[in-house]
């Protein structure tokens, strides 16, 4: 028997180097190797050591890996039994873990697991680790949840157990359920109740104060919670004064927003208005959710601003309706013109008050131009509540695929020109009719969805002969009425021809421009059109 070779010396930590040899039938062999695991010290038995079977695959080995070198009784013993694990060399680098607290390297049986599930070393569970004051569980002090239990007291509870409380909106804190309060769908602990809780005057409930309404009552300022206030007062949209609801206002239909009657006044004097200026729409007519309004850019022969401006605006007034009914804003894109916007008004309305579209056909008579120029436009809004998705779809349909028929219509020269205003290129029409919006690069397109409420057609050219006027406006009702009763395939030019030739009484002027057949009403007489001298874009 070959003499037993003596133990060797521990080599230094900083060299991770050990030796392992073994015996077999065929005679003795020694291989060295260099290990990567950390804080660990391999011992090397003599031939005659027995083999091992490792505790995790079970092959036989002789390697002892020892963890006496973080164990309390490695003074007592060189290897205790506790730390002793008899493991092969791929399964001990699995074997070793770190400690999700410290970071530091031990053998998996040396961890304590948490209620919560993470691994710690025996010196972080002894020093870093504190009782759940609900179940008695050690969780990591960093990993306890404060919970409100009174006024002045607060508890450290695992996650498991404070999971079934309330969280405080105010400091954070969890809080059990007779030391929290709802307030305005918001849930406040006992300790930030009296700081942020207020007493409504009117119904004597408490209501958080981030949504009280401060308001003058017998010359005194009180709050009031939202629904008292919602009830008895409103807010001014436009100068945010606060009045009570009895006292006289204006209410925007669509948006429901309330106006004091100074504000509402202000806004409609006799001046033109910025471009920006969103004002407060009167509505004309009723019975329907389609609403409809245009704008009409005129070139004017002076500054809009001078005198002319004036002139035109005072014309305008001369009828009631118009003085109601219209606005005036200036405009970048033209030379020397101004807008003139209708409010929202009802078609039949509008077919019932004539007189309206007539009086603008009067400005060409005081030097104004709309058609003969190269910067004027007619652009329709519609009320976007009044299309269904389907509709919405139909109706881009028909206009950005005819691109022919829609150039016909517009009274634009062509496409090219046209493309600067009202853009043909249609873009994904399923996604745009299903969200009732389009990019803002597709802003100037001949369909604009970017208004909040409205479909802005923004293909004709500008336009006083107020035949011709009537016709934009028949156009786009027809459309959309035509829209709302055939299919998809049904969307074409000749069927949507049909289709206004069987209603051309009602959209009469639309017919005259695109069959050329001349429909009159018995108490009706065709009026002559002015006539301005002037060069066609």
């Amino acid at each position: 028997m070959p003499p037993t070779k003596p133990i060797p010396p521990v080599r230094p930590a900083h060299l991770r180097r050990y030796v392992v040899e073994f015996r077999d039938e065929w005679g003795a062999k020694q291989q060295t190797k260099t290990d990567n695991q950390l804080g660990e010290q391999m011992i090397l038995f003599g031939s005659r050591t027995p083999l091992y079977r490792c505790l995790e695959c079970g092959k036989k080995v002789v390697m002892v890996w020892s963890a006496c070198s973080s164990c309390p009784e490695k003074d007592k013993h060189k290897h205790c039994d506790h730390c002793t694990v008899h493991l092969c060399q791929d399964c001990r680098r699995n074997y070793i873990q770190p400690c999700k607290s410290c970071g530091g390297m031990s053998p998996r049986h040396l961890f304590t697991r948490l209620s919560s599930g993470i691994l710690v070393c025996d010196s972080c569970y002894k020093n870093l680790c504190s009782p759940c004051e609900s179940c008695g569980s050690k969780e990591l002090s960093q990993e306890l949840v404060n919970v409100r239990t009174s006024t002045t007291k607060v508890k450290k509870y695992c996650k498991k157990c404070a999971s079934q409380y309330r969280t405080c909106t105010e400091c954070n804190n969890k809080a059990v359920d007779d030391q929290i309060s709802k307030l305005d769908n918001l849930y406040v602990c006992s300790k930030c109740l009296p700081q942020v809780s207020a007493t409504c005057d009117c119904c004597k409930k408490l209501f958080h104060k981030r949504n009280a309404k401060q308001v003058a009552r017998s010359g005194e300022l009180v709050l009031l919670c939202n629904e008292c206030f919602s009830t008895k007062y409103f807010k001014c949209g436009q100068c945010g004064s606060i009045h009570p609801l009895s006292k006289e206002h204006y209410t925007d239909r669509i948006t429901k927003t309330h106006y004091c009657i100074p504000c509402y006044k202000r806004e409609y004097n006799t001046s033109i208005q910025n471009y920006s200026l969103k004002p407060i729409p009167k509505w004309f007519g009723g019975g329907t959710s389609l609403f409809m309004g245009f704008e009409l850019e005129v070139e004017m022969p002076q500054n809009p601003r001078g005198d002319e401006a004036d002139r035109v605006i005072q014309y305008l007034h001369k009828n009631e309706i118009c003085k109601e009914m219209l606005y005036y804003k200036s405009d970048g894109s033209l030379s020397h013109g101004i807008e003139v916007i209708t409010h929202p008004f009802v078609f039949e309305w509008m077919k019932e008050h004539k007189e309206v579209i007539k009086h603008i056909n009067g400005l060409a008579n005081l030097g104004c131009a709309s058609y003969h120029t190269r910067t004027c436009g007619f652009h329709v809004h519609m009320s976007k509540e009044a299309f269904t998705n389907a509709q919405l779809f139909k109706f881009m349909k028909l206009i950005y695929e005819n691109q022919e028929f829609t150039k016909k219509i517009s009274q634009r020269t062509s496409i090219e020109r046209m493309s600067s205003y009202a853009s043909l290129t249609a873009g994904n029409l399923i996604n745009r009719a299903k969200h009732k919006n389009n990019p803002r690069e597709e802003r100037r397109g001949a369909v604009n969805l970017a208004p909040a409420h409205t479909v802005e057609v923004r293909i004709f050219q500008g336009n006083l002969n107020q035949s011709r006027i009537w016709k934009n406006l028949e156009f786009c009702h027809a459309l959309w009425a035509f829209c709302n009763e055939v299919t998809f395939k049904e969307v074409t030019v000749p069927v949507f021809t049909k289709f206004i030739q069987a209603h051309k009484i009602k959209y009469k002027n639309l017919v005259r421009f695109l069959t050329g057949e001349v429909v009159k009403e018995d108490d009706e007489e065709e009026e002559p059109t002015p006539v301005v001298k002037g060069r066609r874009p």
